[in-house]
């Protein structure tokens, strides 16, 4: 996938929220 570097930031913090959101859930 290719980011541009404005996105890159915001795509990390998605990444981890959404990872925080699985584990919360199982």
């Amino acid at each position: 996938m290719a980011l541009r570097r404005g996105d890159f930031g915001e795509t990390v913090l998605a990444v981890r929220a959404d990872d925080s959101e699985l584990r919360a859930t199982l």
